[in-house]
């Protein structure tokens, strides 16, 4: 359990520039699993910032599929991890 928050802290911190759409889509996944406001206030930003420049690939469905897909198994792991201790 503790490896697993952990190496989810570690990659939510990552540069954000460094992420494909899809990436930052899964993050903001995993804030709303996590109930991370600061998670979800960084995706706010980013979408914001790439929209503005034109350099935003998905559309909202798109993105909202990917989120949800990505909060669903991060439950789904969390899930397993308690389920074999």
């Amino acid at each position: 359990m503790k490896r697993l928050v952990v190496c989810m802290v570690g990659a939510m911190s990552l540069s954000a520039f460094a992420m494909t759409d899809q990436e930052v889509c899964e993050a903001y996944g995993v804030a709303l699993a996590t109930n991370s406001s600061k998670g979800q206030v960084k995706f706010i930003s980013e979408l914001k910032s790439r929209v503005e420049s034109n350099t935003w690939t998905l559309n909202a469905e798109q993105c909202n599929k990917i989120a949800m897909e990505s909060k669903h198994q991060f439950n789904f792991d969390l899930a397993l991890d308690f389920s074999t201790d």
